[in-house]
């Protein structure tokens, strides 16, 4: 992010707290007087319009020519409508390798960074070296998408995570809250919705002191097994490199066999700077296996959040 950004309203963490134009007149022109030629002119009948013999007097080429491109002209506007019409107009299926009614995408609004304090620079700036990310931390979480319905059972309040109510999302919470100490974790923003379809979507922002404490933390002692699940496997690549802003890093990873009649898992560290993106999605299951994450709309959600962070 760069440019130059009016500072937000005061928001502490837990701990930190048209010329006008001018119009020109003309006057009536005078008619000149009619003369006596005037009348005789008026009285005399008009002399009959002469006609070669060879038909109707055709027009100049000139005119002929600039008909022709004017027609050309009326017909190329005429297909451009015709042709944004067919394809602003038909249902998804209609249109060229678009085969279902939904893509998997969710609608989610447009991406709006929040300005940073006044001389502060973005988190991937040559003068910003501890990766500091300096607007307010839960301005930066992923908007929440269309049809999304705010989870009040999440351990969310006023934006705000507790380290102890994160860490037990985790196997081995106690250890979790120890190391979350131990790399001087400065507080920990969050967001929580579910969709129509059932699929719950947790995110989370932990912030800590400089870029390298909280890459310390991510290769060294982020917990790698979630409490839901019984092991988890990584991914292939989840965001391409082209979409990925730059100084952005992300791991993914799936539950590796979920239990029939339990939850689907899936979860992103999303690395950027002195933050550490998490972004959880879980998916009942019923008796017969069914149920599982939907992989455009994680895969979508994770690739939003790095952008934010980016």
């Amino acid at each position: 992010m760069t440019g130059n950004r009016t500072a937000p309203e005061d928001r502490t963490a837990p701990e930190d707290r048209t010329a006008p134009h001018a119009a020109s007149a003309a006057g009536p022109a005078t008619a000149p007087a009619a003369g006596p030629a005037a009348e005789a002119s008026a009285s005399e009948p008009a002399p009959e319009p002469t006609v070669p013999d060879g038909g109707p007097a055709r027009p100049p080429r000139r005119t002929r020519a600039v008909a022709r491109w004017v027609s050309a002209l009326l017909v190329l506007a005429v297909s451009a409508a015709a042709t944004a019409y067919a394809v602003t107009v038909p249902e998804r299926t209609e249109l060229p390798g678009l085969k279902t009614p939904h893509d998997g995408r969710w609608a989610y609004p447009a991406l709006k960074l929040p300005a940073l304090p006044s001389g502060s620079p973005p988190p991937h700036a040559e003068d910003n070296p501890t990766g500091r990310h300096h607007a307010d931390l839960r301005d930066l979480l992923v908007p929440l998408p269309r049809k999304a319905v705010e989870d009040d059972a999440a351990p969310v309040r006023d934006g705000w995570v507790r380290a102890e109510d994160y860490a037990a999302l985790w196997t081995g919470e106690k250890g979790v809250r120890v190391r979350l100490a131990e790399e001087g974790l400065r507080h920990i923003a969050g967001r929580a919705w579910s969709m129509p379809d059932g699929t719950r979507v947790q995110v989370f922002l932990l912030q800590f002191p400089t870029a390298a404490t909280a890459a310390v933390y991510r290769t060294e002692s982020a917990p790698r097994l979630p409490a839901s699940a019984d092991s988890v496997v990584d991914d292939a690549a989840t965001l391409d490199e082209e979409g990925r802003p730059e100084g952005v890093y992300v791991v993914s990873r799936s539950e590796e066999k979920p239990k029939k009649g339990g939850t689907a898992l899936r979860y992103a560290y999303i690395s950027s700077g002195d933050t550490l993106g998490v972004v959880m999605f879980t998916a009942e299951r019923d008796g017969a296996g069914a149920g599982e994450v939907p992989d455009t709309a994680y895969r979508q959600t994770v690739a939003l959040q790095a952008r934010m962070l980016g």
